[in-house]
């Protein structure tokens, strides 16, 4: 316990991981309020549709997730970037503990940043809606739910990125594969999928479909889905996926970085 805390302590402590945190976070809280308030402003009468209340509530969790893969990146990648993975492994007595250790820091501090982020967002959309005019329809279960899928998402992606970090060791270059996963690669395989409906059986299974599928779940009653969404998986397979891509960069990161590779103190 007293490894994990001076390691969660040192993250907590990190530049990198604060100024992430900071700039887009705050960078995802402008574009909420602006996507919601272009959205209200739509319905003047204040009666907004199911689905515009679902595209706002997890414009977050399905825009953001850049944030905690970049938080788990940087945990992972600091430690080779200060010279101190020689010193946590003798400190933690074994490479695996201090694995373990790294990736319950980053998946604390992830959990921290998404709470922040994601309910900071939900303040924020409700003062927009309440500024129009609108219901914020936070009476409703469904949506405290969806963010708190969000919330859950964020940790996996924390993991993932965990993973991503001790596969590449480089900090700039994992930073930049984020980057470039996040703002091209993404966007335009999933773009792809939805195209057709046999690439859709696919696209469901990639990460960024699996993570639409567990921050907006469907819910044809409520009516509050898009027909995009309707066609993946249900929240519970989203995160599921997410789990696995989790636990297979985590294993992949400490076989190829940790397991046996020398390390230069």
């Amino acid at each position: 316990m007293s490894e994990f805390l001076s390691q969660l302590g040192g993250v907590s402590r990190d530049r990198a991981v604060i100024l992430t945190s900071v700039i887009i976070g705050l960078f995802l809280w402008v574009l909420v309020g602006l996507v919601t308030f272009n959205i209200a402003r739509g319905y003047s009468d204040g009666q907004i549709a199911d689905v515009a209340f679902g595209y706002v509530y997890s414009y977050v969790g399905r825009s953001g997730y850049i944030l905690p893969f970049l938080i788990g990146v940087l945990v992972a990648t600091q430690m080779f970037r200060h010279h101190t993975v020689a010193r946590l492994v003798f400190y933690s007595s074994s490479r695996l503990r201090m694995y373990l250790n790294q990736a319950a820091a980053g998946l604390g501090i992830s959990l921290i940043v998404a709470v922040v982020t994601v309910f900071g967002a939900v303040a924020i959309i409700a003062g927009v809606f309440g500024l129009v005019g609108a219901d914020a329809a936070l009476g409703e279960a469904t949506y405290w739910l969806m963010s708190l899928r969000t919330v859950a998402a964020f940790a996996l992606w924390a993991l993932i990125g965990v993973g991503l970090g001790m596969l590449l060791r480089n900090q700039v270059a994992a930073v930049a594969t984020v980057f470039i996963f996040a703002i091209l690669i993404e966007p335009t395989v999933t773009a792809m999928c939805n195209e057709s409906e046999s690439l859709q059986n696919v696209g469901q299974y990639l990460p960024g479909g699996a993570n639409w599928s567990a921050v907006w779940p469907v819910d044809p009653i409520a009516g509050n889905t898009s027909e995009m969404v309707q066609a993946g998986l249900s929240w519970v397979g989203g995160l599921a996926v997410l789990a696995v891509y989790g636990a297979v960069m985590l294993v992949c990161g400490y076989i190829v970085s940790l397991r046996r590779r020398d390390i230069a103190a």
